[in-house]
């Protein structure tokens, strides 16, 4: 019990540490902080929706597929080991198309003229 009111103690010290951090470090924000904003991001065309989301369907579809073959028992080891290399490789997938998205998007937004705000 001791340990846990220690924990929790630790915590709040920390938790007011940041708060009173922030707090000190930080400027109030420029009143005209709308004008920094970026622009929306481009409507993603139809082959940019296929690649970002393809590979979560595909990933969803896998665990449906090994959810039943594992249920079943008719699947050994080496099947298990397969299905579970295509679903690690899917979601990298899926991690490489949203980044590939944020730097096309990104990049619209510098041609568009845009730059971020350094204050």
């Amino acid at each position: 019990m001791a340990g846990l009111v220690l924990a929790v103690a630790c915590f709040g010290v920390i938790a007011l540490l940041m708060v009173l951090g922030v707090k000190a470090k930080y400027p109030p924000p420029d009143p005209d902080w709308r004008e920094h904003l970026p622009p929306p991001p481009p409507e993603p065309s139809r082959a940019w929706q296929i690649f970002r989301w393809g590979p979560l369907v595909g990933y969803c579809a896998l665990l449906v597929v090994m959810g039943i073959l594992i249920s079943t028992g008719q699947t050994g080891q080496s099947v298990a080991r397969i299905l579970g290399s295509i679903a690690i490789v899917l979601l990298l997938l899926r991690v490489g198309a949203n980044v590939a998205w944020g730097v096309h998007v990104g990049r619209e937004r510098r041609r568009q003229g845009w730059r971020p705000y350094r204050g």
